[in-house]
This record gives C-alpha cells, structure tokens and sequence, in this order.
C-alpha cells in the first residue's frame, strides 16, 4: 500500500496505524506518533482501570502486578531470548508498536 495514500492517512490520524500487524505496518508521516498511537489505548483504559486498582486490597494489587509482568515477559523478552540474534522485523513490530503490547507497562505504571 502507497504510504501516501488517503486510507493510510486516516489510520494514521485516527491513531490506529499501529494496529496493523506485521509488514503490512507503515510510518506515519510524522513517525514520532507510534507513541501516542501505542498508548492511547491505554488512556481510555486508565479510568476504569485506577477505579479497579482503588476497590483490590494489596494482595490483589500484587496479584494484577504479577500478571502484568507475565504478561509483558512473554511478548518482550521470551520472544527476544528464543531466537538467534535480532527478532525478525514484524515480531519486532509486534511487541515494540502494537498497543496491546504497552498495556502491562502501562498498567504497572498506574
């Protein structure tokens, strides 16, 4: 697809670029977006979820924890530490842009 294009354009303007997988993923013009477009889902999310984290006890919360960095593990290092060297570039797409990727940091954070 033509990186150019008015459908490439839109994604990009509408931030979901980044929800494209593999190598069918494009820059946006101003290729600086991927981290705005990459957290904005977790903007949306970060209501419900404070409300979420407030209503757990500790023991909850460092369950949530746990799960968050399991979670981040299996799409950041375990992929990285499987193959040889360098992760081929979709996979690396994959768990550096896509959003669903910056839920547990994100989460961790709140």
């Amino acid at each position: 697809e033509d990186p150019g294009s008015a459908w490439h354009l839109l994604r990009c303007a509408l931030l979901v670029e980044n929800w494209v997988p593999g190598d069918a993923f494009q820059p946006c013009p101003n290729a600086a977006t991927w981290t705005v477009a990459s957290l904005f889902p977790c903007w949306l999310m970060f209501p419900l979820m404070s409300v979420v984290l407030k209503r757990l006890e500790s023991v909850g919360q460092s369950c949530l924890v746990l799960v968050a960095l399991l979670v981040w593990a299996s799409g950041t290092w375990i992929p990285a530490l499987t193959v040889a060297r360098y992760l081929p570039a979709d996979q690396d797409n994959l768990r550096q842009l896509w959003p669903g990727a910056m839920l547990p940091d994100f989460f961790l954070g709140v």
